[in-house]
């Protein structure tokens, strides 16, 4: 029969392989995400600098034609959406989450942009500035929350690609 110190270490001896496979496998699972393969750091860089150009067009587009076009602004984020499923493997679960935020919170100023009146509309054009005096208040809420969304989604997405 083993003694206190035999035992210790014969359990020690045990339960340290058994942790540090966890954390291995932990550390992998969090690496790899849920779409089943690690992305490499240039594809990675590739997917965030191709993303960040088209939110970028898609949000400065949607500025100049806000009074102008409601049906290719709905066109564009329809494309910017077909974009985002092609390069969101390459890219980690928070990332994803916060391009799907900011995606959300264009689709939401979009909608506002259609049902709203064209005042404070020219003013959201004329400034890139926020928030807009007078207009709709779910429409300010809603810009602002963008605002918001695309400063959290330039971090994200130049922390992968830096050189913006």
């Amino acid at each position: 029969m083993p003694d206190q110190n035999n035992l210790a270490v014969l359990l020690l001896g045990l339960i340290a392989p058994l942790l540090v496979a966890a954390y291995g496998f932990y550390r992998w699972r969090h690496r790899v995400g849920p779409v089943g393969f690690a992305p490499s750091d240039d594809s990675r860089r590739k997917a965030a600098e191709t993303l960040w150009t088209i939110l970028e067009d898609v949000n400065f587009r949607m500025r100049e034609t806000a009074c102008a076009s409601r049906q290719r602004t709905q066109q564009r984020l329809r494309e910017v959406n077909a974009v985002f499923v092609q390069q969101a493997r390459h890219l980690d679960h928070r990332d994803r989450a916060c391009v799907r935020s900011y995606l959300a919170s264009l689709h939401r100023v979009a909608a506002l942009l259609r049902d709203t009146d064209s005042a404070p509309i020219i003013e959201w054009v004329d400034s890139a500035t926020l928030p807009i005096a007078g207009g709709d208040a779910r429409l300010l809420s809603a810009l602002q929350d963008l605002a918001r969304q695309r400063e959290s989604v330039k971090r994200a997405l130049l922390k992968v690609a830096p050189g913006e």
